[in-house]
């Protein structure tokens, strides 16, 4: 059986795996996603599933249906958090603030040549910052840390349940994504692995829905 260190430093691993295919799939990203993939072992189901997927991760299959699929397609699903939810234009402040309050706290920051499109909430980069909170954890463990290991526990549960465990069962349970051939098995490669934290923390996740810009008016005029 695995010890409670081994269980940390490989969900960290996937966790920064899944951050690499679900980002922009430019060359250096899909070439960082097969490096991690090399050094994660096979630990179930979502592990094996996403080291397969970034075996065979190619820019020239991705980077289309990536445009097609949550930027330009006439069909759109956002990959960011701010953008679900039936008020999202007046909660979205709100929101981006709680989030980059995780990430101040445990001293992620963004680079400055990071695209754009990947902002605090993009999907990518809640993943990656999962996967620092299990790092973190697994350092603090290792390190006989006990008080600052229920620190990170806490923030792991909360950030589950507020933010990125709403995000990937959002994402995952779009008919656009999972029809998708390249993005579907991945998000739903992803979402069991979030899902998995969510069970072995106790975590329930709030659910969280999209409605296309002129759906949410058309409720938005109907409310006043």
């Amino acid at each position: 059986m695995d010890s409670e260190l081994d269980v940390l430093e490989r969900g960290a691993l996937a966790f920064c795996l899944a951050a690499r295919l679900t980002a922009w799939p430019d060359d250096e990203t899909l070439r960082e996603a097969k490096v991690l993939a090399e050094g994660l072992e096979d630990g179930g189901s979502p592990e094996r599933a996403l080291i397969s997927i970034a075996a065979h991760a190619e820019r020239a299959r991705y980077e289309p249906e990536y445009l097609t699929l949550f930027e330009n397609g006439p069909r759109r699903c956002p990959v960011h958090e701010t953008e679900y939810g039936r008020m999202r234009g007046m909660a979205k402040g709100n929101e981006l603030a709680d989030i980059a309050g995780f990430y101040t706290a445990f001293g992620m920051t963004r680079a400055d040549g990071d695209a754009a499109r990947q902002l605090s909430d993009h999907l990518a980069v809640e993943l990656e910052f999962y996967g620092t909170l299990l790092a973190k954890q697994a350092a603090l463990l290792e390190a006989g840390d006990g008080e600052g290991g229920s620190i990170v526990l806490d923030a792991r549960r909360k950030f589950l349940g507020d933010h990125l465990g709403r995000l990937t069962n959002a994402i995952s349970s779009q008919p656009s994504v999972q029809g998708s051939p390249v993005y579907g098995p991945l998000l739903a490669s992803t979402h069991a692995l979030v899902q998995a934290e969510c069970n072995a923390l106790s975590v329930t996740p709030a659910p969280m829905d999209f409605l296309p810009e002129q759906a949410e008016s058309e409720v938005m005029c109907c409310a006043t």
